[in-house]
């Protein structure tokens, strides 16, 4: 943000000599501050805009989705609403949101790793 305050200054500067003393060429320096000003605004702004982008990915990815037997069905549900007593359908590559006790199991292997 200083920075591009000090640009808008810096062209401000150099746009005044020449509307008091026009023809000394320092005009065209205050338009090209104002150039760097407005390709700082869109790069910073592009940036901004890939870096939200990019959290809501993270976001979406963190975001853990658990298979659920309730009843005689399967859902999906985020695991943030698992309470005790919810039977976890496990699939290949799954990760265990919570403290589960192994109900029925075929060829585990498990990575304890957080």
């Amino acid at each position: 943000m200083t920075f591009s305050i000090l640009l808008d200054i810096s062209a401000g500067i150099f746009c005044v000599p020449d509307y008091i003393q026009p023809g000394e060429g320092l005009n065209s320096v205050g338009w090209a501050f104002l150039g760097v000003f407005v390709l700082n605004a869109m790069f910073r702004f592009f940036q901004e805009y890939r870096v939200e982008w990019t959290m809501e990915e993270l976001r979406k990815f963190w975001l853990q989705r658990v298979l659920v037997q309730h009843g005689s069905e399967d859902i999906e549900i985020s695991a943030e609403h698992l309470v005790s007593g919810d039977v976890l359908m496990v699939r290949e590559g799954d990760k265990v949101p919570v403290d589960a006790r192994r109900i029925e199991v075929q060829n585990l292997i498990a990575n304890n790793v957080p």
